[in-house]
């Protein structure tokens, strides 16, 4: 069984495709039988629903929760969530722009992952609640542009994150040319790079098209969430052939499910 674990993802900068990441990574856990949860902890990013192409569907969002009293029964409130791919999303609305407090916000996250399920937070560093969530983190992966300015906020949120988790890893985005920046970043940041998000067209067109990232189980960004999904509740990743091996099961491939 899956220990509980809290994966944060957060763009060092915007616009560099930390929410597809992190619903990727979502994504690719129900692929492999774990038990997930999706939560947007970005009031103004439009939605990780929409992400998910999930904004139509029925469900409970964070405006139905400002005035949660008493804890928070996780089984209730994944049942009353909108799903996609299988994953139950609680995301921020755009109607509703209601932000429940940073206690809230901690109890519905703490209890979830108390509730053995993986969750996967989609955050933004300049909100006041990812400090209180990344107290909760056994993950964050940190999404960077290549740009000088992108590289300069990586080293600065770097610089934030210290102490905050034990475990911090970045993920660099841009062309191929970025692979050649990735001993510079290790050497000047101390953070490891887990992975690279080259440009894909394929998930441009995804997102148009409402599919959700790492539906498809093929291009770089599912490559690179079942990396994070395989260090989140492994620690680190064996490898069989082209799939990642979880205790005594093979995962992490397109037809990867419970055994």
């Amino acid at each position: 069984m899956v220990e509980p674990a809290v994966v944060v993802v957060m763009g060092a900068s915007g616009g560099v495709g930390a929410s597809a990441l992190a619903a990727a990574v979502a994504v690719r856990a129900v692929r492999a039988g774990v038990e997930v949860v999706a939560v947007d902890l970005r009031p103004f990013g439009g939605g990780l629903d929409v992400t998910f192409g999930a904004e139509q569907e029925a469900g409970v969002r964070w405006a139905d929760l400002v005035a949660l009293s008493g804890a928070a029964d996780a089984s209730a409130l994944v049942s009353r969530l909108p799903r996609a791919e299988g994953v139950p999303v609680l995301s921020f609305g755009r109607e509703d722009l209601s932000a429940p407090e940073v206690g809230v916000v901690v109890q519905v996250v703490a209890a979830l992952a108390g509730s053995r399920r993986l969750v996967v937070v989609d955050a933004a560093a300049e909100t006041v609640l990812a400090p209180a969530v990344l107290k909760l983190a056994t993950l964050v992966v940190v999404v960077a542009g290549a740009e000088p300015r992108q590289l300069a906020a990586l080293s600065a949120i770097g610089r934030w994150l210290d102490g905050r988790c034990a475990d911090v890893v970045v993920c660099l985005r841009g062309d191929r040319r970025i692979s050649e920046l990735r001993p510079l970043v290790e050497e000047s940041t101390g953070l490891s790079v887990i992975g690279i998000l080259s440009d894909d067209r394929m998930l441009r067109g995804d997102l148009v098209h409402g599919v959700a990232p790492g539906a498809r189980g093929r291009g770089c960004v599912a490559s690179v969430a079942d990396d994070c999904l395989a260090r989140a509740v492994l620690g680190d990743r064996a490898v069989l052939g082209d799939r990642a091996v979880f205790g005594d099961r093979a995962v992490f491939g397109d037809r990867a499910g419970a055994a």
